[in-house]
């Protein structure tokens, strides 16, 4: 089956997300929102490009509920994260590692 990404609409526009191989109905990580689709499709592009020039974007931060995820380029914030905790730190780094070992996967067409 293998990783690919997705863009869908949400409350204020579009997002995009990297699936996991086995599993289509939890992303690794999502998008902030795009006003339109097409937006949301450069910003996967520029995602690839950004992650191709650095190994150390991510940032892990621990709440009370868990690890979270957040990719970080230096003007724009917070380009890619996991709204959903980690029970452990070993979890979260391992989800970095794959979504920059699959990062370069092709979009899913609607």
């Amino acid at each position: 089956m293998g990783y690919k990404y997705f863009i869908k609409k949400g409350g204020k526009g579009y997002y995009f997300g990297l699936f996991p191989n086995n599993n289509n109905n939890q992303p690794l990580a999502i998008s902030g929102d795009y006003t339109t689709y097409k937006e949301a499709e450069e910003a996967i592009v520029d995602l690839k490009s950004l992650m191709k020039s650095s190994t150390e974007l991510f940032h892990i931060s621990k709440e009370d509920t868990g690890y979270f995820l957040k990719l970080i380029e230096n003007d724009k914030g917070i380009v890619f994260h996991r709204d959903i905790a980690f029970p452990h730190r070993y979890e979260a780094l391992h989800c970095i590692e794959r979504v920059y070992k699959n990062f370069d996967a092709p979009l899913k067409i609607k």
